[in-house]
Formats: C-alpha cells, sequence, structure tokens
C-alpha cells in the first residue's frame, strides 16, 4: 500500500529531548508471553448446576491464560494455587454473591467477593464479568505481577468534521493498546475497580491543506498523571495524499498510535 511509504516524524516533548522516528510499515506485535510456572487450579463451584460450574470454570481458565497465567480445571500440581468457590443466595435481599478463595502451597488464603444483584448466574456476560474480575484480581493481587499500564482518554479534538475518523482512530487504539498491556479505563472502572495508578491522556489532531493535492497531519499526545498535572507531549507529522485520507484511514490510525508507543510508556512511567 503506496501510503504507508511516507516518513512519519515524531517528536517529544520532555525537557529538550527530541526524537525523530521513521513511518515504517510493520505490525504492532502483541506482549511477549511470559506465564509463571506453577498452575491456578479451578475447583468445581459449589451452590451452582453442573453445566454452569463447567461453563464458568472454562471461561475463568481463558481469561487467565489471556493475562499470560497458566490455569486448568483438569490438571494440578503441588505448586498449584487453588480456586475455591461457592455461590450463596439471599432471597429476602434479591442478592447472590459468589465467594473466591485463592489458596497458595501454604494454605495463605486471598479472598475475592462478587456481588450479583439482580443477574443471573447463568448469563454469558456475567460470566464474562466475573471471570475478567477473578482473573485482574489474581494477577495483581494474588501473583502481584501486575505489567498492566491504565490510562483514561479525556479527549480527541480534532476529528469532529471528519465524518466516522474518531470512532475509527478510537476502536484502533483500544485494539493497539490492548495488545501492548495498556488498559483504557473509563469512570466505571475507576470506582468500581478503585484504581489509583493511571495516568489521562489528550489527543489532539490539526490538518493542514498544503495544496489540492497533500495535507499535513499533526497530532499532539498530552499525558497527564491522575491528579491531571501535566507530565509531557508527543508530537507527530505526516503529509499524505487528500485522497487516501478517508479509505486508508485504519491503517493511519494504526501507524499513528504504533509509533507513539515506546514515548508513551517513557512518559507514563516517569
Amino acid at each position: 500500500m503506496k501510503y504507508l511509504v511516507y516518513i512519519f516524524c515524531l517528536f517529544i516533548n520532555t525537557s529538550c529531548l527530541i526524537i525523530d522516528k521513521p513511518f515504517q510499515n510493520s505490525k504492532t506485535s502483541p506482549p511477549t508471553n511470559d506465564s509463571i510456572n506453577s498452575v491456578i487450579y479451578i475447583e468445581n463451584i459449589i451452590g451452582v448446576n453442573n453445566q454452569t460450574n463447567l461453563f464458568l470454570k472454562d471461561k475463568i481458565q481463558r481469561e487467565l491464560i489471556k493475562n499470560n497465567i497458566l490455569a486448568s480445571y483438569k490438571y494440578f500440581n503441588k505448586n498449584s494455587f487453588i480456586i475455591k468457590s461457592t455461590l450463596i443466595n439471599y432471597p429476602q435481599e434479591n442478592l447472590k454473591k459468589i465467594i473466591f478463595n485463592i489458596l497458595n502451597k501454604e494454605k495463605v488464603i486471598n479472598k475475592l467477593e462478587i456481588k450479583l444483584s439482580n443477574k443471573n448466574i447463568k448469563d454469558k456476560a456475567t460470566q464474562n464479568s466475573i471471570s475478567i474480575q477473578l482473573a485482574d484480581f489474581i494477577e495483581i493481587i494474588v501473583l502481584k505481577l501486575n505489567k498492566k499500564k491504565y490510562l483514561k482518554v479525556l479527549e480527541i479534538k480534532g476529528l469532529k468534521d471528519y465524518k466516522n475518523l474518531q470512532a475509527v482512530f478510537f476502536n484502533k487504539l483500544e485494539e493497539v493498546y490492548s495488545q501492548n498491556s495498556i488498559q483504557l479505563l473509563d469512570k466505571e472502572n475507576i470506582i468500581n475497580k478503585n484504581f489509583t495508578d493511571y495516568s489521562f491522556i489528550k489527543i489532539i489532531f490539526i490538518f493542514e491543506n498544503i495544496d489540492k493535492e497533500r495535507i499535513k497531519i499533526n497530532v499532539e499526545w498530552q499525558i497527564l498523571d491522575k491528579n491531571q498535572d501535566f507530565i509531557g507531549s508527543i508530537r507527530q507529522e505526516n503529509i499524505i495524499k487528500k485522497s487516501i485520507l478517508k479509505y486508508a484511514w485504519k491503517e493511519i490510525s494504526n501507524k499513528i498510535i504504533e509509533m507513539s508507543l515506546s514515548e508513551l510508556n517513557m512518559l507514563i512511567n516517569l
């Protein structure tokens, strides 16, 4: 694709540091698999029927493996962490609660309780939510393997005059970040999961007409800490043909995001 051979210059504003990088035709790679050696063993879930027990254990296993944590509900070894689970019903309060106790070989317990108010344990969305919360808890609290970085997008500015470009860019942002251990947060994530270590970003686009055929894209990434105090910024610019802007925007977005990753990681780790 011809539009991927243009040179893309990237500048970082942190004191006097300036870095130029080419806009290369390379794909984003997922993070290296770094699974732990000891297996998480998932015992049968007390209080649910056989089908729900099997489905939920399978979802939990898949979510843990997706987080690079070896897990099984079939195989056990002496070094395994054990997940013991119980669903408790409180009919008078119209409430169900699933309780997870995670034991290591010394029988030290980490406990997670998830309330299921008005939610059916057989529902796929409910099972997905339970699995994600449990996997995050095991990764961060039990195994202390928190390799993820957390960001909240405060603003994407400058794309409203270009139909559908903002939605495409945000979807690509989520995709590339998820492949690189960066999770985008919303207000509900921050409140419900009690996140305390995250950063904010503002992404500002400016389009300048060069001539009848060419347009200049300027992008500024502003990175702020959780108190919204400024940390630093990344500046990118490129000149492309106007004719390719809309139909190649997904690929252009991918390159914009990809080329900002190393500097973004540097800034949010300051």
